[in-house]
């Protein structure tokens, strides 16, 4: 009879033990997920960052001159892009030396997401 209730602790035991171990498990899962998911975000927000800076250095640097250059005020197609590539190489280099993580993702962004960030950037500046 002794033996057999030993055996029964000793069962019990080992499962809460089991349990135990796998809810600690779970939890340093979630743990590592949620410290990925902060980085991304924090990345993001990097970006965005690094955009935004590129976007004001350009504004100063570039679009000022070029709009009271033109007769009307306003950037040719042509200077409208070539503003929009200096916006990125600004954001680019900001990122480089602000943000590493942020700088590799905006060098994974596609164009077209890049500009899409500018575009919402001016919107932002705009109001």
């Amino acid at each position: 009879m002794e033996t057999l209730i030993g055996t029964l602790l000793g069962s019990v035991a080992v499962a809460i033990i089991g349990w135990i171990a796998a809810s600690i498990n779970k939890w340093a899962n979630a743990q590592k997920e949620k410290t990925a998911v902060e980085q991304a975000d924090l990345a993001w927000k990097q970006v965005v960052s690094a955009i935004e800076i590129g976007v004001a250095k350009t504004e100063k640097d570039f679009v000022e001159l070029a709009k009271s250059a033109a007769k009307d005020g306003k950037l040719s197609k042509d200077e409208r892009q070539q503003a929009e590539e200096i916006a990125k190489k600004n954001a680019l280099e900001v990122a480089i030396i602000a943000a590493p993580a942020a700088a590799q993702l905006l060098l994974k962004l596609s164009a077209d997401a890049i500009s899409g960030i500018i575009k919402a950037v001016l919107g932002k500046n705009k109001k």
